[in-house]
């Protein structure tokens, strides 16, 4: 299964942990893992990234912007599952899901 997951916070808390050990799990069961998450931030710079890929959203200060980015990734790596922790993070990824064409 190729799965996406979506964090919008820059900070390394305890969502963001939760969410990277989720995704290598996942991924050391042989899921494609990727995870999506503002660049340059604290959270990017506590990322696996040798246990999954990760990905860099840029403009992820608008959910166009955003959403915009995760479409490409969405198109590109073919994603069926995306995972997000909040409801701006929902909007976004249902966005990007309904311009990739990947919405079911």
């Amino acid at each position: 299964m190729r799965i996406l997951f979506y964090v919008m916070s820059p900070e390394w808390r305890g969502s963001a942990r939760a969410t990277a050990t989720l995704a290598r799990g996942l991924s050391a069961r042989g899921h494609s893992v990727t995870v999506a998450c503002p660049g340059d931030s604290p959270l990017e710079q506590h990322l696996e990234r040798g246990a999954y890929e990760v990905l860099e959203v840029r403009g992820a200060g608008t959910v166009a912007g955003a959403a915009g980015h995760l479409r490409r990734a969405l198109q590109e790596r073919f994603v069926q599952v995306v995972c997000v922790q909040c409801d701006r993070a929902h909007v976004v990824a249902a966005t990007a899901a309904r311009l990739a064409g990947r919405a079911a």
